[in-house]
């Protein structure tokens, strides 16, 4: 039985959650100009930041272990994150819209992870130039550090 080469699933589970994606987007396009009330923004935005974060996660599974892509795993794997952080503040905003409820306890417990997610994707920036958590090796493999610290802050922050 032939072994199956991890970075080739992860590309085809992401090019078709990519297609799935795009298509659930493109009806939420298509209802929101047909429809007077249409789909809710902050629901499109989630939609196009979980698009993006599947490109990112796409394009770094491509350049694993391809030494001449390793500045675009290093970006890719960055620019995934923080993605996905801002896909959960949109997810978050739309929670709120949703609900209806305009609480300050919602707003507060929204507008501090605002702040938490701002603060690990300046960290993940940084990151991506000093290599706290993660870092691209000089054979294009994508390596986690071995301070378990920095990999807490890194995956589980917000």
């Amino acid at each position: 039985m032939p072994s199956i080469h991890l970075p080739y699933v992860n590309i085809a589970l992401d090019a078709f959650g990519l297609l799935v994606m795009v298509i659930v987007l493109l009806s939420c396009v298509n209802e929101h100009v047909r429809n007077s009330r249409g789909t809710s923004k902050p629901f499109m935005l989630l939609l196009v930041f979980i698009i993006a974060t599947l490109i990112s996660d796409l394009l770094s599974w491509i350049g694993e272990g391809r030494i001449e892509l390793s500045n675009l795993t290093t970006v890719s794997n960055t620019a995934a994150v923080c993605f996905s952080y801002i896909s959960i503040v949109c997810f978050m905003f739309f929670l709120r819209e949703t609900i209806n409820n305009k609480s300050k306890l919602l707003s507060a417990m929204i507008w501090s992870f605002g702040v938490l997610s701002i603060v690990t994707t300046m960290f993940l920036v940084a990151n991506a130039f000093y290599g706290y958590a993660f870092y691209v090796d000089e054979l294009g493999h994508y390596v986690r550090v071995e301070d378990m610290m920095m990999s807490i802050i890194y995956l589980q922050f917000p």
